[in-house]
């Protein structure tokens, strides 16, 4: 059973499970491949040099097949007075567009209800359409998605950090939220086996770590770093193979636990 597009909360839009991180210096041509073969939903974050790339692909896209593509992009930097409007506005004037599709208050670690507060003000005025953020912290997340009337968060999930199952998972209602599991693959660490793995025992691969974060009910999407065309099909091939079995979620999370150096991330 394949993994089926699903719609994203509060938008109404189709996605593919599987989303594309523009951050790995990817040329344009993996990503007109993925939207080829209806991978819609990419992030980015145009103040770093990795992202260039996808930027400028996004940047030519839009004014031709603007509807499209589905935008997630962020901000890191919004404490100094009018930081996060000036951030906004950058953002809109780099792709060229006059709306934002989500826009995230980057890697969150403590509440800000001001910045929450101006958020709103911008999709009332239409500037983004959807409220987002991303974080490491499980228990702050959970907080803030009961607080605020976000559409979207974006948290760490994968076999060596599962804390997300007892700490923000149980408040998330999926007619409400959307959920996007980024970094599934550890930084590529789950497909190396660590020191004392049984070598008769399969290793996961990159698929594996992206069907291991989507079998869980409560993620909508899982972000995939990008480099090559190669790694387009794989994902594709990926979601053609859709949930893993019982089985091979009890493998994925035993070698969670040995790559994490015992019991897995709480």
């Amino acid at each position: 059973m394949k993994f089926e597009p699903r719609k994203l909360v509060n938008d109404g839009r189709m996605v593919q499970a599987i989303a594309i991180g523009g951050g790995y210096g990817s040329p344009g041509r993996v990503f007109e491949l993925a939207l080829e073969h209806g991978i819609n939903y990419f992030f980015y974050a145009p103040v770093f040099p990795t992202y260039r790339k996808s930027a400028k692909w996004m940047k030519g896209k839009f004014k031709s097949r603007r509807d499209q593509i589905i935008i997630g992009t962020c901000t890191y930097f919004w404490k100094m007075p009018g930081s996060l409007e000036r951030s906004l506005h950058r953002h809109l004037k780099w792709l060229g567009t006059d709306y934002l599709d989500y826009f995230h208050l980057g890697m969150l670690r403590k509440d800000d209800p001001a910045a929450f507060e101006q958020l709103l003000k911008f999709k009332e005025q239409k500037i983004i359409r959807h409220l987002a953020f991303s974080s490491h912290d499980r228990k702050l997340s959970a907080r803030i998605i009961q607080k605020y009337p976000v559409d979207l968060a974006m948290i760490r999930y994968n076999a060596a950090h599962r804390g997300a199952e007892t700490e923000f998972f149980p408040s998330v209602d999926p007619a409400k939220i959307s959920v996007v599991a980024f970094n599934a693959t550890r930084h590529k660490s789950l497909f190396k086996a660590p020191k004392g793995w049984d070598k008769n025992k399969p290793v996961p691969t990159a698929g594996d770590c992206y069907r291991f974060a989507l079998t869980h009910s409560k993620v909508t999407m899982c972000l995939a770093g990008l480099t090559d065309e190669k790694q387009v099909k794989d994902v594709l091939s990926t979601l053609q193979k859709g949930p893993m079995s019982e089985e091979e979620m009890k493998w994925m999370r035993e070698f969670g636990d040995a790559v994490y150096g015992g019991k897995a991330s709480k």
